[in-house]
Parts: structure tokens; C-alpha cells; sequence
């Protein structure tokens, strides 16, 4: 039976992890599609690509170098235009699918047309090598925990997103015909402007139909030093200190305001109260603080915090650490054990 799900894996560099995840997606992927989308410098190794060069179920895709994020939002588009399944999943390769909970996510899909993505929670950890043959998950950390973006009301979703911003709309299966109107605008507006084209993606995502979060986890994410994360620190502060940076928040709040058919700068102003306005308010200064200083705080806010040290006690917060999840860890240290 075919899938109706293509997984693209987006690759700039970091070839460290293709051969992992390449491996558990044979492994644990059924018949789901994937597409390589290639943006490195360095293109991926001919060793690995023997890896699925016979299999028809994978293609790879070889682009110009993401030298900006402009060319990295173009790559997207043009991505999911080789796309040929109804759904799409947008992956990382530091991450581990929960494959057996992306199943019922996509066949919740099939028999609910009214919605227009799936997804679940998003686990962090980091990975300790005590030997060759011994690895461990650590510091598991709730990422995104579940929201409700499935109210019928776009005013609603969105009101509820903005009070709980994160990326979990990028980390969901979505329909293919929704991402296909969202990266043709933004990679097409904001240019090199990451914060507001990533911002822009996620809330056209949510405004545009109901997305139903499982309280089940979908990606476990290792964290690491060459984490992409940690790497939008300088571009975050020249965005924000360009002078077309308030330009950008107008042009996105134009657009979406037709998609929320509401009046305008009212997603403008939630943006300033709930993304903006909420870290400013965190300030205990006597005088209003200077623009460095703001600059400063915000950025420390956003920045990805990478641990220093591999030598990390794992630690669990009972609450999220589940039967399933515990299961779960344990399948992926006994994958890296046996693909190490």
C-alpha cells in the first residue's frame, strides 16, 4: 500500500547524522516517502548516498548553498514541489521520528478532511557516549508541550497560538497544498529576515485550518553543539537592528490580517504584546531600558542554551517521562548501540 506522507530532510552540511538517520528511517519508516534536500556546501558522501540509491522510495535533491536564509526558504519551495503525496513532514537529521505515533497522526489525517496538519509533543535530550558500544539519552526536556489549534475559529487558533509561540507548526504532517501557499509567500517576502519569515510560516499554518496536537511525543530532537539553533544568534541580532525589520512586521501583518479576514494591525499588535511585549515586561529596571540593553535581553531570551559538557546527569521530570517515552528512549540507545 502506498504512503500518503513524504518526509522532506533538509541538509545544510552536518553529515555526521545522515548515516543515523537514514538507517532508522529504514528501520522504523514503513513506506513513507523521503525527499533529500540538499543545501550544503559540502554535498552528501557517496557512501551514503549507496544507501538508497536503489530504494524508489527516496529521492535526493542537490541545491545551491544556503548561504543566506533567503536561498534556504527557496530551497523549501522548491522542495515541495517534487512532493507527489497529499501530507509532508519537514525533518531535521539530529532527530529521531517517533514513526509508530506519526502513523496514527497521518491516518487521523486521512479520516478527518476538515483538518490540515497533525502532530505531538517534541523531546529534547543530549546523547552520552560512555564507549563505543554504550550510548545514553540525557537531559530529556519538554520542547513543545500540546496546545489547541484545532478550535474551528481562525481568531481563536490564532489568539491561542500567540500565547503559546513556538515552532511546533514547522514539526507537524501537514497538507502539502497549505505549505505549497505558505513558503511561495515566504520565501518570496521579509529576504534575509529569519525571525519574521519563521514567524510568518508558523502562523500561516495555524490561521489557516485546524491542526490537531496529540499529547503523544513525535520528535525527540538531540541537542548539540553544532545545533542550528545555536547559530541564528548573530543573524537574530541583525535582524532586529535592521532598519526594514518594523517593514517586514507591517508586510506580515498585511497578509495575514486578509487570512484572519480581520481588521488590520490587529496581528501586529498581538505580536508586539504577546512575542515582543512579554520580554520587556520581564525588565526590573527604574527607567526604560536603551536599546541596547533591550537588544541584549531579547536576544539572551531567544538564544538556545547548549549544554558545555557531554558529561551530563540524566534527570527526568516525572510528568512527561512516561511508560511510552521510557519505551521509547530505550529503543533509540539500543539502536545506537547496534548502528554505532
Amino acid at each position: 500500500m502506498k504512503s500518503n506522507l513524504t518526509i522532506i530532510l533538509f541538509l545544510k552540511d552536518r553529515h555526521e547524522y545522515n548515516n543515523r538517520f537514514l538507517k532508522y528511517f529504514f528501520k522504523k519508516g514503513g513506506n513513507i516517502k523521503l525527499i533529500i534536500s540538499d543545501g550544503g556546501k559540502k554535498k552528501i558522501s557517496e557512501k551514503v548516498k549507496k544507501l538508497f540509491q536503489k530504494n524508489t522510495r527516496i529521492k535526493y535533491f542537490s541545491f545551491p548553498e544556503d548561504k543566506t536564509y533567503i536561498h534556504y526558504y527557496k530551497k523549501i519551495f522548491k522542495s515541495l514541489k517534487y512532493v507527489k503525496t497529499k501530507f509532508v513532514l519537514f525533518a531535521d537529521n539530529d532527530d529521531f521520528f517517533i514513526y509508530e505515533n506519526i502513523f496514527k497522526f497521518l491516518k487521523f489525517l486521512e479520516n478527518k478532511n476538515q483538518f490540515i496538519g497533525a502532530g505531538g509533543t517534541m523531546i529534547g535530550f543530549n546523547m552520552i557516549k560512555k564507549n563505543d558500544k554504550d550510548f545514553k539519552l540525557s537531559n530529556l526536556n519538554l520542547i513543545y508541550d500540546q496546545i489547541n489549534l484545532a478550535k474551528k475559529s481562525k481568531i481563536d487558533r490564532f489568539n491561542i497560538f500567540m500565547k503559546n509561540f513556538s515552532d511546533l507548526p514547522r514539526n507537524c504532517i501537514m497538507k502539502k497544498d497549505v505549505l505549497i501557499k505558505n513558503y511561495q509567500l515566504s520565501s518570496k517576502y521579509f529576504e534575509n529576515n529569519i525571525e519574521v519569515k519563521d514567524h510568518f510560516s508558523a502562523l500561516f499554518n495555524v490561521i489557516h485550518g485546524k491542526i490537531k496536537i496529540f499529547n503523544k511525543p513525535m520528535i525527540m530532537h538531540q541537542t548539540h553543539l553544532n545545533s542550528e539553533g545555536g547559530k541564528r544568534y548573530s543573524a537574530i541580532m541583525k535582524n532586529f537592528s535592521n532598519k526594514n525589520f518594523i517593514k517586514d512586521l507591517i508586510l506580515l501583518d498585511e497578509i495575514l490580517s486578509k487570512k484572519l479576514k480581520y481588521k488590520r494591525h490587529y496581528v501586529l499588535e498581538s505580536y508586539f504584546k504577546n512575542i515582543i511585549g512579554s520580554i520587556i515586561q520581564n525588565f526590573s529596571l527604574k527607567t526604560e531600558p536603551s536599546t541596547k540593553e533591550l537588544y541584549s535581553f531579547f536576544l539572551s531570551k531567544l538564544k538556545r542554551k547548549i549544554p558545555k559538557s557531554k558529561n551530563i546527569e540524566i534527570h527526568f521530570k516525572k510528568k512527561f517521562y512516561t511508560k511510552d517515552i521510557k519505551k521509547i528512549v530505550q529503543s533509540i540507545e539500543i539502536f545506537l548501540k547496534k548502528n554505532n
